[in-house]
């Protein structure tokens, strides 16, 4: 089962395919000038098979397929890395060979190298040709092409001016991989060829100087050798089936930078940013693929893998989780300076064990187009034998040699004859003491003639016996030559209407093309409205959570003011029955005062009348 592709089931899964984990190797690399100027030393223990990291909880081990010692070879590393994908590639076998880790830990020498420790690109040259070389029988056809995605941008190394640059991913093909538009792919025939072609793509690649690398590469490179291969008969007939295509991909992935490592400004720090964003997409895959990978015994469903966040993750589909055979190399540096940019590598590559790709042998069917090219091919050598046969067989008419030599051998008999005579009479003209006269010598004479016109007659036997057996296979030559030409007619009828026929079939298969590139961009179109609508909506979700931030605060502020405000009430209630009960009190207080002001006034009136 394949995993989803941007919310669809992939649709070019390799039924009948070998489920094959990716195999993942470590090289380390020894330390450079600038590490032992700071005194750094060798921070990790290693095996055969795995990377040792002391940590505060105990040893942590992180096991691979195997690990290279910084002491080691380009081509011990190929030998085990790259050799058997070679091998595998040249039977049929998509293969991916890549190297991974941060920048300035060895990529780019693993697979370069120099003249006296050739990289793996090099050295799978020589495997190539060598096995062309002891494969006779087979008929190989083996084309290159070079491309780098530079700020997430797709340029042809082999290409030349603006039609090389920014090339577009004008479909996707379930053996292929990504089709790129306007790509310039070569074919190579001798190891010259290759290099050729290799030192052009290398003259075009983007470097950079950094402060972790004097020569550091400022894109991915995918360095491919598209490899037809087709059986040859031993009867020397023309092939009847239709080979294999495979597809050699040898990647060299930008390093992940650290500004603050590299000191990178201006146009190396945007470099930077676009190589990290791209190592970030293909982490992001590697990391579905691997948990799509561990729950996929379980049953798990197709789930969606983002393999469109990049440009780079698009060419490398098939390579990751599709129908390839891939190893991938993660190359550190053991100084613990960049302890944390190592663990970050090993990590990864653990993910990528994990991912499973369903490999199998790429046949390539035989089309009608194919078929009518084999037929056309054999007719005209067998036109050519007969032609030939005829010319070696017949110089001449055979009625006519064959009556010139009739003639010839009556002349030769008549002559026969009248020697005879001459010979008779010579005989009779003999002296009885066997002297011989004039007649005795013309008989002697005759008779030498004689024999000679024998011979001739015998050699003129043997040449009538000859023109009578070639006026035999000219009869059946003739016969042969008419049928043949019969069925060169109509066979030469079947394929002019089988042509034309595929004419109309590869019109329409054109226009259903057409069709599906402009289906495509509109697609393209919509994928990218929408996600200016995501970008949209992120925007607007962030605005709201914002405003939804500031609310809450509003209301938690509203919600302490109408506490305050309650308490406030209660206090007003506690003084308004404070204040009820003081004037209660007052009234009583005015009322007593108002009877005691009475109780005065009558006092004083009973006062004044007592005086009175």
């Amino acid at each position: 089962m394949a995993p989803m592709d941007n919310g669809h089931v992939a649709d070019e899964t390799n039924e009948g395919g070998a489920d094959e984990s990716v195999k993942v190797f470590v090289r380390i690399r020894p330390l450079n000038k600038r590490e032992i100027a700071e005194k750094q030393t060798i921070g990790w223990d290693f095996n055969e098979t795995s990377m040792l990291e002391d940590t505060q909880n105990g040893q942590r081990v992180y096991a691979y397929d195997h690990c290279f010692g910084p002491n080691g070879t380009n081509k011990e590393t190929y030998e085990i890395v790259g050799k058997p994908v070679v091998l595998k590639a040249m039977e049929g076998y998509n293969g991916t060979v890549f190297t991974y880790g941060q920048t300035g830990s060895g990529k780019t020498w693993t697979m370069r190298g120099c003249e006296s420790d050739p990289g793996m690109m090099i050295l799978c040259i020589r495997d190539i040709m060598n096995w062309v070389k002891d494969h006779a029988n087979i008929k190989y056809t083996l084309k290159v092409s070079y491309l780098e995605v530079y700020n997430e941008e797709i340029n042809d190394l082999l290409g030349e001016g603006a039609d090389a640059k920014n090339l577009k991913i004008v479909s996707e093909d379930s053996v292929r991989g990504a089709v790129i538009g306007g790509l310039v792919e070569e074919i190579a025939q001798t190891p010259e060829d290759f290099m050729a072609i290799l030192k052009r793509g290398e003259a075009s690649r983007s470097y950079a100087s950094t402060e972790m690398n004097n020569e550091s590469s400022r894109s991915h490179t995918i360095y491919r050798v598209t490899i037809e291969s087709i059986d040859i008969p031993e009867d020397g007939t023309p092939p009847t089936g239709g080979g294999k295509v495979a597809y050699l991909n040898l990647v060299d992935l930008a390093g992940s930078e650290r500004q603050k490592s590299t000191k990178a400004e201006g146009k190396t720090l945007k470099e930077g940013s676009n190589i990290n964003k791209s190592l970030l997409a293909l982490g992001a895959v590697i990391n579905k693929l691997g948990e799509f990978s561990k729950k996929q015994s379980k049953g798990a469903k197709p789930q969606f893998i983002p393999y469109r966040d990049s440009k780079l993750t698009r060419i490398l589909k098939q390579s990751l989780g599709g129908n390839t055979l891939t190893s991938m190399l993660c190359a550190v540096t053991p100084a613990p300076m960049h302890r944390e940019e190592t663990v970050s590598t090993l990590k990864f590559g653990q993910l990528c064990k994990s991912i499973k790709n369903s490999v199998k042998s790429n046949e390539a069917g035989v089309d009608d187009k194919t078929l009518m090219k084999q037929y056309r091919s054999t007719i005209a050598d067998l036109k050519a034998k007969l032609e030939a046969a005829s010319k070696g067989i017949i110089s001449a008419d055979p009625d006519t040699a064959l009556g010139q030599a009739l003639q010839e051998k009556a002349e030769l008999e008549n002559k026969v004859r009248s020697l005879e005579a001459v010979v008779i009479a010579g005989g009779g003209s003999l002296s009885l003491d066997g002297s011989s006269g004039a007649g005795a010598a013309a008989a002697a004479e005759a008779a030498l003639e004689l024999a000679r016109l024998n011979q001739q007659v015998a050699e003129q036997n043997e040449l009538i016996h000859e023109l009578q057996h070639n006026l035999e296979e000219y009869s059946d030559w003739e016969e042969s030559k008419a049928a043949f030409e019969e069925y060169q007619h109509h066979s030469t009828q079947e394929l002019d209407d089988g042509l034309a026929k595929l004419e109309e079939e590869k019109q329409t298969l054109q226009n259903e093309r057409y069709k599906m590139l402009k289906d495509r961009s509109n697609i393209d179109e919509k994928e990218s409205r929408i996600g200016l609508l995501i970008t949209n909506l992120d925007e607007k979700e962030s605005k709201l959570r914002q405003m939804m931030g500031t609310m809450k605060e509003q209301q938690d502020q509203w919600q302490r003011s109408i506490t305050d405000l309650k308490r406030r009430e209660d206090l007003v209630d506690d003084w308004q029955t404070n204040h009820t009960q003081r004037e209660k009190r007052l009234q009583e207080t005015d009322a007593m005062q108002e009877r005691k002001f009475a109780e005065l006034n009558k006092r004083e009136a009973d006062l004044s009348a007592e005086e009175q």
